[in-house]
């Protein structure tokens, strides 16, 4: 295991070998491969990345949550996390500490280890042709925006739109979470999540959304 600031490669793997684990799983159709460590891991989660040569880019694995199974946990891959067609993958584990809240609107992607941690522009909502209504996530994030999985904080999300109908809290599911908000102006507007559990987190605020009457 290794630091998240010293990354290091722990394993290799090639998607030409077959791999079959020591327990009885069902295999996701779009996850063929997983790999396996071995415990404890507690704080740690997988990265993986398509060459060793510098500058080295860590991606998180997250597409599907780790499987506990006989003192080892295993993590399916999917295709959506491989990085290339060379039809092989490096892996580490990384220590990664949540601190922060990162609120993604449609239109935006993740970009982990880059500030503000997506980029994009918010597609923007209409109250007639939405019906106002905007979806979203709220990500568990470390202080370089890295998603930290197993989070199971609860959430609560506000907007600056004071016409809004905002949702219930809600909790994480393995460091993720979405709402749905119904917004009730048209302007331009903000929407900040904030970690009930553990409230010395971070808030999130999201990038400018516009909100329009078409």
């Amino acid at each position: 295991m290794t630091d998240a600031n010293t990354p290091q490669a722990l394993q290799s793997w090639s998607t030409s070998t077959t791999h079959y684990a020591p327990g009885i799983e069902l295999v996701p159709s779009s996850a063929a491969y997983w790999i396996s460590w071995s415990l404890p891991d507690s704080g740690y989660s997988l990265s993986g990345t398509s060459s060793l040569k510098a500058p080295i880019s860590w991606k998180p694995v997250s597409t599907f949550p780790e499987v506990p199974m006989f003192n080892i946990d295993t993590q399916f891959i999917s295709t959506s996390d491989l990085q290339s067609s060379t039809n092989a993958q490096y892996f580490e584990l990384v220590h990664r500490v949540f601190s922060q809240l990162l609120v993604l609107l449609p239109g935006q992607t993740l970009t982990p280890g880059t500030a503000p941690g997506y980029t994009g522009t918010p597609t923007p909502c209409g109250l007639n042709s939405d019906s106002g209504l905007e979806t979203f996530t709220v990500y568990a994030v470390d202080s370089a925006y890295n998603p930290v999985a197993g989070v199971t904080d609860t959430v609560s999300v506000t907007t600056t739109d004071g016409g809004a109908t905002t949702p219930n809290s809600a909790a994480m599911v393995n460091g993720s979470v979405q709402f749905t908000i119904l917004y009730g102006d048209a302007g331009t507007w903000t929407i900040t999540a904030s970690d009930v559990t553990t409230p010395a987190i971070t808030s999130g605020t999201s990038a400018p959304l516009v909100v329009n009457n078409n």
